[in-house]
């Protein structure tokens, strides 16, 4: 029993654990209190250029899969499935293409089906 105390106690002296701890914190603060906010804002926009122009943003759309990426990266750190630290520590992610968004010959046939359907 006090070999599982001593163990408990050198976890405790481990500063590299402290700093993780720290580290978690924060980005939990960065995905609750920027995060979240900004994807509502985000989906908010992408919904007016929806309205007003008939078609997404696409630079919002790469925005978005980025973001997504990004989001991914925290909770795997936050979840210990990874022990790279997110942007700022590490490059943010950047869009994959047209694997990670609907790419642009999908949306420009849907464009093309939706005007066709309005004119008949």
């Amino acid at each position: 029993m006090s070999e599982d105390l001593d163990d408990i106690v050198e976890n405790l002296r481990e500063p590299s654990a402290w700093a993780r701890v720290v580290f978690m914190l924060g980005f939990s603060l960065v995905l609750y209190m920027v995060i979240i906010p900004l994807t509502l804002l985000l989906t908010l926009a992408q919904a007016l250029f929806s309205v007003f122009t008939g078609e997404d943003n696409d630079n919002l759309r790469h925005f978005g899969a980025s973001l997504l990426a990004y989001i991914s990266q925290v909770v795997r750190f936050l979840t210990f499935n990874s022990d790279e630290r997110p942007f700022p520590f590490s490059d943010f992610p950047e869009d994959e293409g047209e694997g990670s968004v609907k790419g642009e010959s999908e949306a420009e046939e849907a464009i093309a089906q939706t005007k066709h359907q309005t004119q008949t």
